[in-house]
């Protein structure tokens, strides 16, 4: 699994990009993290680079405040809709302070 971090200027982290295969697909696991070094957001994103650009392919995007979590689609690489539940859901992922359990 490879991974691509940005740091903040106080040396935290700010966002790591992880590769992961899921259900047999290609994607990219984008945690965010805040100036104090907790979780604020992770983001399933297809590999899209892998994919045929004419299907409409989604990725989870789950927030610590679980209300704004969403399920984003892409087309040709690029966002064509946020469809957020009618009832919570974490897509399962559980976010707590720095720890992100999948």
């Amino acid at each position: 699994m490879s991974k691509n971090i940005k740091f903040y200027p106080n040396g935290q982290k700010k966002k790591e990009v992880r590769e992961m295969i899921k259900n047999s697909h290609d994607f990219k696991l984008i945690i965010g993290y805040n100036p104090d070094g907790n979780i604020n957001n992770v983001m399933e994103k297809p590999n899209l680079s892998k994919l045929n650009q004419n299907i409409m392919v989604s990725g989870a995007h789950v927030f610590a405040i679980p209300e704004h979590n969403h399920c984003d689609f892409f087309q040709s690489g690029v966002t064509v809709c946020k469809e957020y539940p009618k009832t919570p859901t974490n897509y399962g992922y559980t976010i707590s302070g720095s720890i992100l359990v999948i």
